[in-house]
């Protein structure tokens, strides 16, 4: 029976608080900690940076004026024929993946083409216009009121009778190598145009708060580095 001795102790002779922390265990504690907030950091990053890549951003629905209406204006009273409005931020990768398939393509033929910039770029603004595609800086205050637009690259298209015929984003997933150009205008000048959505980057503050939390941080840290376009090929 002395052998079961040690099975029978009551509870009160078990120790009521785990031993302190010393000796070789001790120093784990802040590298468990650290490795704790470094996880919780990657997850959290990781999160914002995909859901700032991944959803579509919203577009202006066939009812909305202001599309049309705009570019009507941008065209003018003399103006004639179709037109389009090929809607960039300065400061997105998407855009300026637009641009570069812009500076490469033909003007397209009884089509008035015109960029709508967000955003400060000399380069890029001289490198558009250069090609035959007038430049109108623009606000992102400005590009909400007048354009009912939120995001970039877009493009905005109407017909000779100031009719809209489509707003849409430029490929089919974000940061695609497929620029859906000058597809956008057959299509819709074909009667059968097709609304891609809008990947791309946010430009009004309502959206940029909910996509860019970490933005003035990030930008204090990392200022915006834009790389040089192609030159235009003739």
């Amino acid at each position: 029976m002395a052998r079961w001795g040690l099975a029978r102790c009551p509870l009160s002779a078990l120790p009521l608080r785990p031993p302190p922390l010393v000796g070789p265990q001790a120093p784990l504690l802040p590298a468990r900690l650290l490795l704790g907030f470094w996880l919780t950091a990657v997850v959290l990053g990781g999160g914002i940076l995909l859901g700032r890549h991944l959803p579509a951003l919203p577009l202006p629905t066939a009812a909305d004026p202001r599309p049309a209406a705009a570019l009507a204006q941008l065209r003018g009273p003399e103006g004639s024929g179709w037109a389009v409005a090929h809607v960039l931020y300065a400061d997105c990768d998407c855009s300026r993946g637009v641009a570069e398939v812009l500076l490469r393509a033909p003007l397209q033929a009884d089509v008035r083409e015109y960029v709508v910039l967000v955003g400060d770029d000399d380069q890029l603004a001289a490198q558009l216009a250069a090609s035959g595609r007038p430049v109108h800086p623009a606000s992102a205050g400005a590009l909400v009121d007048r354009w009912g637009l939120e995001g970039a690259p877009a493009a905005v298209i109407i017909d000779e009778n100031n009719v809209l015929r489509t707003v849409s984003g430029y490929t089919e997933r974000k940061q695609a190598a497929v620029v859906r150009w000058p597809a956008l205008l057959d299509e819709a000048r074909a009667g059968a145009p097709t609304q891609a959505p809008l990947f791309g980057c946010a430009t009004s503050a309502r959206l940029r708060s909910r996509t860019h939390p970490w933005e003035p941080l990030i930008t204090a840290l990392w200022p915006v580095d834009r790389s040089p376009l192609s030159p235009s090929t003739p």
